[in-house]
């Protein structure tokens, strides 16, 4: 039985979405090359599926859920206020146990409802939107694909979600703090700084900009222009320590940022919108910012 979508209301958290058609040719640098883009590929004399780098990123939303609901401050008072697990000497072996079984059902339970990012719904029906290529994969293995009388439509949750997207898959605006990054090569060098050797990068007016002192040397640091943005994320399920710098941001300045979270803006065979590899982070990774090729050290608490 078909389901009315105008009767379709999703709880918080939740977007009903009708995902665009999946792609069959390939896309370079923001143009149609008219080859076919085939679901498999062989390996080592072996057939191997990868129709997931063939899926569709955008649709269109149909239904939007009230609110985001955000739990990490429940997860931190439940943790602080109890004790659910102990470490034990289990036959020579130290083992991690939980000893508060319903304590840590409850902070799973609050995880598994609680959104990624707190964040304010930003989005609303009939609005396109790009979001992450795994939803297709969770929404088939947990039941949220559902035949609709406008076809078939994805439950998703709002923090797969990117931005909102134009004509021609533009962003317009980017949703759970994301930003997008055209990412620069740059090459470190070891400076002599009074008698000590300083690990870092020159621009282009002779300033030298050294890794500051509270990164840690294993981040992989990346030189990038800011190409779209949008409201700051007030905090991170996964990072509880992390959070949004007081920081301003603009099209097309310099950032420093740890790109060790960072994930590709399009698929390289399906390279729709943009002639160049752009990426995906978010606020909390950006270390520096500045304009042109200014660069001024952030505040890290």
């Amino acid at each position: 039985m078909k389901i009315d979508h105008t009767k379709f209301k999703p709880l918080n958290n939740w977007v009903l979405i009708k995902p665009d058609e999946n792609l069959e040719t390939y896309q370079f640098r923001g143009k149609e090359t008219g080859l076919y883009s085939p679901d498999f590929k062989y390996e080592h004399g072996k057939k191997i599926d990868v129709r997931e780098r063939n899926v569709s990123v955008t649709g269109t939303v149909y239904a939007v859920c009230d609110e985001i609901q955000f739990y990490l401050n429940e997860i931190k008072h439940l943790r602080l206020s109890h004790t659910t697990h102990k470490k034990f000497n289990i036959q020579g072996t130290i083992k991690n146990v939980c000893i508060d079984r319903s304590t840590q059902k409850q902070i799973d339970t609050y995880y598994r409802s609680s959104s990624n990012f707190a964040t304010d719904v930003e989005i609303k029906p009939m609005d396109r939107v790009n979001f992450s290529f795994l939803a297709h994969e969770r929404c088939l293995q947990e039941g949220r694909i559902f035949e609709t009388d406008l076809g078939v439509m994805y439950l998703i949750k709002y923090d797969q979600l990117y931005y909102t997207v134009g004509d021609n898959d533009e962003p317009v605006k980017m949703l759970n703090g994301f930003v997008v990054v055209e990412p620069d090569m740059i090459e470190t060098k070891n400076f002599e700084v009074g008698g000590h050797k300083v690990e870092g990068f020159e621009t282009e007016t002779g300033i030298l900009v050294a890794n500051p002192k509270k990164v840690k040397k294993k981040k992989k640091i990346q030189l990038g222009t800011v190409k779209y943005f949008g409201t700051p994320c007030k905090g991170y399920l996964q990072e509880p320590d992390a959070s949004d710098r007081d920081m301003k941001l603009g099209k097309d300045i310099k950032i420093l940022y740890d790109s060790r979270g960072s994930t590709l803006m399009e698929y390289e065979n399906h390279q729709i919108f943009s002639d160049k590899p752009l990426s995906l982070i978010q606020r909390k990774d950006i270390l520096l910012t500045g304009y042109e090729t200014e660069l001024n050290l952030v505040t890290f608490d």
